[in-house]
């Protein structure tokens, strides 16, 4: 506990000194491990940048750029096979009332069984074109409205569900398979 009167303080210190001196100064000749940590990182770092890298984490620092631009042109690709998807069933409600071209902003993927949902469809853009098809399987495409209006009501008015094949997924190199 600090002292308020710091004369006391400086005489408690003193007398601590004297009487673990051996204790401290054993302590003092150690060697820290941030100094182990320097001589380390000299020793084993690249010159240019100073981080330690092997394995994986060099690979991945050399083609950072690549990775991530091939991720989000991933992401891109398969948000853009959902929108396609979204806007060839158009609201499957028999009950719509909108007349008109939809966008695929407008459009909601419904699942139809909570119990089969394993995960939103939106949250399974960073994994593969069958993964999200099997989850746009289990889903029926509603406009907003129609999504709004059967949460509060709670009445069916569909027939079918969204049926996605692996082979539509697929891009066709002569031809156009179901993503642009």
């Amino acid at each position: 506990m600090p002292y308020k009167d710091k004369d006391k303080q400086r005489e408690y210190h003193k007398e601590y000194y004297h009487k673990n001196k051996p204790k401290i100064t054993a302590n003092a000749k150690k060697p820290k491990r941030k100094k182990k940590r320097k001589a380390y990182l000299k020793k084993y770092t690249k010159r240019k940048k100073g981080f330690i890298a092997t394995g994986k984490a060099k690979c991945y620092r050399r083609k950072r750029g690549k990775y991530k631009r091939r991720i989000t042109a991933r992401l891109q690709e398969h948000t853009r096979l959902v929108g396609n998807i979204k806007k060839h069933y158009g609201c499957m409600s028999n009950d719509c009332k909108w007349s008109g071209e939809f966008d695929y902003a407008i459009l909601d993927l419904h699942h139809c069984d909570p119990k089969e949902k394993v995960e939103n469809v939106s949250q399974l853009l960073h994994r593969s074109k069958q993964a999200i098809a099997r989850e746009v399987n289990k889903c029926v495409v509603l406009c907003a409205n129609c999504h709004r209006l059967y949460h509060i009501r709670n009445i069916q008015s569909w027939t079918t569900r969204c049926s996605v094949n692996d082979k539509l997924m697929v891009r066709k190199k002569h031809g156009r398979g179901f993503i642009q």
